[in-house]
């Protein structure tokens, strides 16, 4: 979801698809919740269909398993953002780092916090349910556990992220082409290491940012490593072959927040999931030779912004439903979630800049 100052156009799509994917199956997560579950009590899952059995997380909505399992085509969606910016990423000095990574990510990230964060204490004062602990402990105990506030829990992909690009930025400076192969190698097998014992042994106290920040280390280090190679014919066939496969097998889907399988098998999860990026940005890249995909592009371009905003949105049709008690709405709940995006996320676009803060009246046009 970052951007960098060249941009080419079937990258531009490629996160346009992605970023439509993301924003439809949270939309589709919070109205299977609205249409059957009692958010004031904790769901018997012996009462729902086992092909709408949920996840039930502390710090946030519950996310259906059958969102992604049922529509898993882009289930990668992503890994497809740590692939790409380790595609882009450029070795830094570490003040230019902090001067522009930083910025670019964090910026956002405290911005956005903040006001999911206003509307987390404006929701609980109308329920009369504000107390110290549910503002501060709990909102404290979810950055540090999670990465992000319950009110917009996407935003932990831009703290995992800084973590990530941090790590290769101390990691790839040499100069020596063959100290650096080494530790592309060694970044990619650590990482899906740690992220696989998190998935195995998956301790409590563990914190969910190390396992994704594990497995944003892979992808962003194979994206880095394979950025020269990946239109090569003699890898582009043999991951479409893999990705196909999958199409007619069953593809391994992990949540990558929380590190969890939704199904088939967790080793198989990375690979095939590199497989099918690889897959999909040469598709993208043979498209974009024939046809102007120019909605998809301009959405790409302004992923950072549909990111950090999409989210808001859904809790607040889900609490108006709740609170009001709209019954005759929740049939219609994923329709009028789609239809609050297309009304309100190109105006996000248009008035927030790409890193995520509001634009300037005067600069309107950057």
């Amino acid at each position: 979801m970052t951007q960098s100052s060249t941009r080419i156009d079937s990258v531009d799509v490629g996160a346009g698809i992605m970023i439509l994917w993301m924003i439809i199956y949270h939309a589709i997560s919070f109205s299977l919740n609205i249409q059957l579950l009692d958010y004031s009590e904790v769901p018997d899952l012996n009462s729902i269909p086992e092909s709408l059995h949920v996840f039930v997380g502390k710090n946030g909505p519950l996310i259906p398993k059958n969102a992604c399992v049922i529509f898993p085509y882009l289930y990668f969606f992503m890994p497809w953002f740590f692939y790409k910016s380790g595609q882009f990423f450029v070795k830094r000095e570490m003040k230019e780092f902090w001067e522009k990574d930083v910025k670019k990510l964090l910026v956002p990230f405290l911005i956005w916090s903040l006001i999911g964060y206003v509307m987390f204490l404006l929701f609980h004062a109308i329920t009369h349910t504000l107390t110290w602990e549910n503002s501060t402990i709990h909102i404290v105990s979810a950055l540090l556990r999670g990465g992000s506030i319950p009110l917009n829990l996407p935003l932990w992909f831009l703290t995992t992220l800084l973590g990530v690009r941090l790590v290769a930025n101390l990691c790839l400076t040499t100069k020596d082409s063959n100290a650096e192969r080494w530790w592309l190698i060694a970044i990619i097998v650590l990482g899906y290491a740690v992220a696989y014992l998190a998935h195995v042994l998956h301790p409590t106290f563990l914190p969910e940012w190390i396992a994704n920040g594990a497995s944003g280390l892979v992808f962003f280090a194979l994206g880095y490593g394979l950025k020269e190679y990946e239109q090569k014919i003699w890898v582009f066939l043999p991951c479409l072959l893999v990705y196909l496969i999958c199409v007619f097998a069953e593809f391994p889907i992990v949540d990558m927040h929380s590190n969890s399988l939704l199904a088939g098998s967790y080793w198989a999860w990375m690979p095939v999931a590199i497989c099918s990026i690889i897959a999909f940005n040469n598709v993208c890249a043979v498209l974009c030779k024939f046809v102007n995909f120019i909605v998809l592009s301009w959405i790409g371009r302004h992923s950072m912004q549909i990111f950090v905003s999409h989210f808001l949105i859904l809790c607040v049709i889900d609490f108006v439903v709740r609170y009001f008690e709209l019954v005759q709405l929740r049939p219609y709940s994923l329709w009028l979630m789609l239809g609050a995006y297309i009304l309100i996320l190109p105006i996000c676009c248009v008035c927030v800049n790409p890193s995520g803060r509001i634009r300037d009246a005067m600069h309107r046009g950057e």
